[in-house]
């Protein structure tokens, strides 16, 4: 198997066979696994990968359509499985700063990060 179709020393279905059992009912958990399929806004995973793991019996039926919508440009999914491989924007931390002044005075250690 070529270098391209694989994540670490696991093929894309057997990553995402892995990542299905260990996020197993933790959706939150499966998107950031999910997120590793999309690089710079470009999906990885092939067609034939998305159609053995769609057809196969490992994903739950969240999984499964979560993982074809993830797979589709356009969709809500993808834009956020995508949008987890972007940086936050400092404004976005300043918002969450106003919004929760009891942390405000830890924001000097949360902006070293």
């Amino acid at each position: 198997m070529n270098d391209e179709k694989k994540v670490g020393n696991h093929s894309h279905v057997d990553y995402l066979i892995h990542a299905a059992q260990h996020s197993r009912y933790h959706a939150k958990h499966w998107f950031r696994y999910l997120r590793k399929m999309i690089i710079n806004d470009k999906i990885i995973l092939t067609q034939d990968d998305l159609t053995a793991l769609l057809e196969g019996k490992f994903l739950t039926n969240f999984q499964k359509v979560t993982l074809k919508r993830a797979m589709t440009k356009g969709t809500p999914t993808y834009d956020y499985v995508a949008g987890l491989n972007r940086p936050c924007k400092l404004k976005n931390i300043e918002e969450f700063f106003r919004r929760n002044p009891n942390v405000a005075n830890r924001r000097e250690d949360f902006l070293k990060i």
